[in-house]
């Protein structure tokens, strides 16, 4: 995914084996994404109750939404916060 991507996440990359979801690479801080909580190298599990197992499927979850929408979303931290 690149930019365009509702709320501010550029980068995001595909999950590999070790796991389920899509591992997002940056965070622009001034925009909603940052103000959601999502930080640089998350790995978004599920977005607005659908499983995220890929960069695609992070697309597809997101194509209905405008940007500033709050969504309901879950990550897990790669890095310690």
């Amino acid at each position: 995914m690149t930019q365009g991507t509702p709320g501010g996440l550029r980068r995001v990359r595909q999950q590999r084996p070790w796991g389920g979801g899509a591992r997002v690479r940056f965070v622009a801080p001034d925009l909603n994404a940052a103000a959601a909580g999502f930080r640089d190298k998350d790995i978004i599990t599920s977005v607005d109750g659908q499983p995220v197992t890929s960069a695609e499927s992070l697309s597809a979850a997101l194509a209905d939404k405008r940007a500033g929408t709050a969504v309901p979303w879950a990550s897990r931290a790669t890095v310690p916060r």
